[in-house]
């Protein structure tokens, strides 16, 4: 009985070093984007690899903008992934409704072949990367009424080009 309540003690402490260990780990994962930017030279673009786009994006609830016009005076944060009912600020917003999210991506060392791979943006989206359509899953709108749900995995290729790309969501619930 004695040797139970020790084992069972030593497990219980290993579990918790082992969840400090894991907290400590993921806060001090280095940030290669933040305010909807995601910038190459802190990150090297892979050759046979990938990169998380799970970052801070720029968020405008309540409204669709279209791929380069942005007013940046209005701009808010979130990351991504999660759910919109609040930003990285404090701001809240309802859970239902609309909303435009945008990564720029900057200091693209070279001319590439890029996918991006969606998986769950609830409940229906459309996707951009340089103005261009890619994706689009279910039908957006302002209104419940007008918005057809879709919600299915998808992978998009594009080409991009040395500089600058820019990634725009439009999703509705």
């Amino acid at each position: 009985m004695k040797n139970i309540r020790w084992t069972f003690l030593l497990v219980s402490v290993l579990i918790v070093i082992g969840i400090g260990f894991y907290y400590i780990f993921m806060n001090h994962m280095p940030q290669y984007a933040e305010k909807g930017v995601l910038d190459f030279h802190r990150v090297e673009w892979p050759e046979n690899g990938y990169i998380e786009l799970n970052v801070e994006w720029e968020f405008y609830y309540g409204d669709f903008i279209e791929p380069g016009k942005f007013n940046e005076k209005s701009t808010r944060y979130i990351k991504v992934p999660g759910i919109w009912s609040r930003d990285v600020e404090g701001e809240t917003y309802p859970v239902k409704g609309f909303g435009t999210y945008r990564l720029r991506l900057v200091n693209i060392p070279k001319e590439s072949e890029a996918a991006l791979k969606k998986t769950s943006i609830r409940n229906a989206s459309r996707l951009y990367v340089n103005g261009e359509l890619l994706a689009e899953d279910g039908r957006v709108s302002e209104t419940r009424k007008g918005s057809i749900p879709g919600n299915q995995p998808e992978l998009v290729f594009f080409r991009v080009s040395e500089g600058e790309a820019e990634i725009v969501i439009h999703a509705a619930n």
